[in-house]
C-alpha cells in the first residue's frame, strides 16, 4: 500500500502544472479504495467497490460518475452499519462525544459528567482516568444532531459528507475525472470511513476552515462564522490557520472577527463550567501529552525510528525542526488559493510528524486541504492572486520553476 501511494504520489509530482491527470486520480481513487480492504469490507466487497468507483471516475459525464462513486460509498456504509451497534462503543472519544453531547441535549453542563478516558504517561503506557469533555464547544454544537438521533456519530458522518458536498459544488467546473475523483477521495477516504466510526472529531474543524476559506470572499459573514466556530473545535487546524494568516488579506482581516465570534461561543461555557475545570480539561490534558510524551503507536519520525532501537527526538530537536520547516514554507509568496491550501497541508504534516503524538485522525485535516486543492486547481473564481500580500504592505518574490534559459514572458501576481 506505502508503495502504490508513493508510485501516485510520484506520478502526481512530475504532471503538468494545473489540474492533476485522470490517470493519477484514478490511481488516488484506487488505493483509497484498497486501503478498505481490512476495514471494514471483505476482500470480495472490496474488489467490487474499487470496480465501481474506478469506473465512476472514468466516466464522461458528471452525473453518471457522481451516482457511481455514491454506488460505491453505500456498499461502504452498509458494510459499517452491520457491524456497530447503535449508540455504543467501547473507545474513550465515543464516550466522550456520546456522553457529553448527551448531557447539552438535557439542558446540563456537557463539561459535568466524567468518562473513563486513556492519559498516556510513556511510549508504551497510559491509565484510566474519569475526565470531563476535553474538546472546544464547536464539537459539543457541531455533534449535537447526531445524538439528538441517537447516536453522535451519525454527526461525524455528516461532517465528511458536507465536506464531499463542498468539494463537489467548488470543482464542477473540472474535468469530469477530476471533479468525481476528487469527491470519491472524500467518500471513500479511510480517514472517514474510520473516523466516523470512533467518533473523531477533527473533520469538523475542517469543515468551518474549508467554509471561511472558499466562501470569504462572495459570503463573508457566514464565512466569518464559520471561522468562529472553527477556532473553538480543536487546535488540529491552527497550523494550517498560520499560512493564510501570514499570505491572506481577508485572513487577517477575519480573524478579528473570528476570535470575537470564537469568543462568544467558549465564554459561556467555560463560565458555566468554571473556567479552571474548563482550560484543565480542554487546554491541559490535551496540550500535556502532545508535547511532552512519546508514544511508540504515533505516525511520527520519532516513532519510527524507535522501532529500529534508535532513542526519540529530544523535545529541542523536534521544536527546531519545525520551526524551520515552518519558515521554510512560509517563505514563498504563494500564487493562488491551492498554494495556500497545498503550504497550510504541508505545515500541518511536518508540525504533526515531526512531534511528539500524532494519529491517523490528526492527519485528516491535512487530508481535507489536499483534497480541495484537487478540485479547485484552476478555478480562477477562487484563485484570488491580489488577496495574497504579507502583512504592512511587504512583498516576497512568489516562487517559479527555473528552466532552460529562454526569455519567456511572465504575468504579474500581482497585476
Amino acid at each position: 500500500m506505502t508503495a502504490a501511494a508513493a508510485i501516485c504520489i510520484g506520478l502526481a509530482v512530475h504532471t503538468a502544472p494545473g489540474a492533476p491527470r485522470p490517470q493519477v486520480i484514478a490511481g488516488a481513487v484506487a488505493i483509497t479504495a484498497l486501503s478498505l480492504i481490512d476495514h471494514p469490507l471483505t476482500p470480495v466487497l472490496t474488489v467490487v467497490v474499487l470496480v465501481i468507483a474506478i469506473a465512476g471516475v472514468s466516466a464522461r459525464d458528471f452525473r453518471v460518475g457522481m451516482v457511481m462513486v455514491v454506488a460505491a460509498t453505500a456498499i461502504v456504509i452498509v458494510a459499517e452499519a452491520l457491524r456497530l451497534q447503535w449508540g455504543q462503543l467501547a473507545f474513550d472519544v465515543f464516550r466522550e462525544m456520546q456522553v457529553a453531547t448527551g448531557a447539552l441535549a438535557h439542558g446540563l453542563n456537557p463539561y459535568g459528567p466524567t468518562v473513563q478516558v486513556m492519559i498516556p504517561v510513556s511510549d508504551h503506557g497510559a491509565y484510566l482516568a474519569p475526565e470531563q469533555f476535553g474538546y472546544g464547544p464547536g464539537i459539543l454544537l457541531l455533534g449535537l444532531p447526531g445524538r439528538l438521533l441517537g447516536d453522535v456519530r451519525l454527526s461525524q458522518a455528516a461532517v465528511w459528507v458536507a465536506i464531499a458536498g463542498v468539494i463537489a459544488v467548488v470543482g464542477r467546473r473540472q474535468p469530469v475525472a477530476v471533479a468525481v475523483g476528487a469527491v470519491a477521495l472524500v467518500l471513500l477516504s479511510p480517514f472517514g470511513v474510520d473516523l466516523a466510526e470512533h467518533a473523531f472529531n477533527d473533520a469538523s474543524g475542517a469543515l468551518c476552515l474549508l467554509l471561511w476559506f472558499l466562501g470569504r470572499q462572495r459570503h463573508p459573514r457566514w464565512a466569518r462564522l464559520a471561522l468562529g466556530v472553527a477556532l473553538t473545535t480543536k487546535p488540529t487546524i491552527l497550523a494550517a490557520l498560520i499560512v493564510m494568516l501570514v499570505w491572506s488579506r481577508s485572513a487577517r482581516r477575519d480573524l478579528r472577527w473570528g476570535l470575537a465570534i470564537a469568543a462568544a461561543i467558549v465564554l459561556p461555557f467555560a463560565l458555566w463550567d468554571g473556567i479552571g475545570n474548563f482550560l484543565h480539561s480542554t487546554v491541559e490534558l490535551w496540550l500535556g501529552p502532545v508535547f511532552s510524551v512519546n508514544r511508540a503507536d504515533a505516525i511520527t519520525i520519532g516513532a519510527l525510528i524507535h522501532t529500529y532501537g534508535i532513542p526519540y527526538l529530544p523535545s529541542v530537536v523536534i521544536i527546531t525542526a519545525t520551526l524551520l520547516v515552518g519558515v521554510l514554507i512560509l517563505r514563498h509568496r504563494p500564487r493562488d488559493s491551492v498554494d495556500l491550501l497545498l503550504g497550510s497541508a504541508v505545515l500541518t504534516i511536518a508540525f504533526l510528524i515531526l512531534g511528539h503524538i500524532a494519529f491517523l485522525n490528526y492527519y485528516s485535516v491535512a487530508a481535507v486541504l489536499l483534497m480541495t486543492a484537487i478540485a479547485i486547481d484552476g478555478n480562477r473564481r477562487l484563485a484570488a492572486d491580489d488577496d495574497i500580500a504579507l502583512p504592512r504592505g511587504r512583498h516576497s518574490r512568489p516562487l517559479v520553476a527555473s528552466g532552460q534559459r529562454v526569455p519567456v514572458a511572465v504575468p504579474s501576481p500581482l497585476a
